[in-house]
Formats: C-alpha cells, structure tokens, sequence
C-alpha cells in the first residue's frame, strides 16, 4: 500500500513535469498572480502545480493557448491536479480543475470546440 502511494505520488509528478517542460510553447504570457510565492517547504508536486496556476491563469492555456479548447494535454495536467487534490484535499487544485470543466461542458452535456469525429 505505502509503495503504491509512492508511486502515485511520483506518477503525478513526472506527468507534470513532462507536461511543464515539454509541450508548453515558448510564447511570453502574462502571469496570472504575480504576487504568489510558492514556498520551497511545499512537496514538488504541489510546487509544480502551483507554478502551473501562477503561470496559466485559466487551465484552458496550460499550452499557452489563447482561446479556450478541447485538448488531451489539458486533461492529462488536470488529472495530475485530481490525484494532488484528492491527496491533500486543498480546495484550490479543485477549483483549478472545476474552472476547465465549466468553461466547457454546457447545460445539455455538450462540450464546446470539441469535435467527436476528429
């Protein structure tokens, strides 16, 4: 069980990590919160996480996206974000994942700029 959570724990932060450093553009953007200081103190992965939310004030730009879409890089970092979320249960990682969902899935189930048959 314990190594089971340590492998958890290290799956999410090499997934965020490759996310992080291999598929961001290289595009300056304005950072969401300048002012927040993510603390050396903190477990790597929420460091990551956090450095993820300060720079990408909305999830839909983790790629440096500019117009919100439907994308499996975004799912695949937001899923990093579950497991950190049901791991320390900080209401922020969930509030991180919430927004993504709602700027996309509508009222009927729809999910806007996604194309099924692509």
């Amino acid at each position: 069980m314990k190594n089971n959570k340590k492998q958890g724990h290290f799956a999410s932060l090499l997934l965020i990590c490759l996310v992080a450093f291999t598929s961001c553009k290289m595009i300056s953007q304005e950072p969401a919160s300048k002012d927040v200081v993510i603390s050396k103190d903190l477990k790597w992965s929420e460091r990551m996480a956090l450095t993820i939310m300060k720079n990408h004030e909305k999830p839909y730009m983790i790629d440096d996206a500019k117009e919100p879409k439907w994308d499996y890089v975004h799912g695949l970092v937001l899923k990093s974000f579950e497991v950190l979320y049901k791991q320390n249960k900080d209401q922020k990682y969930y509030n991180y994942i919430k927004d993504y969902v709602d700027t996309f899935v509508q009222e009927d189930g729809s999910i806007k700029t996604y194309d099924f048959d692509n």
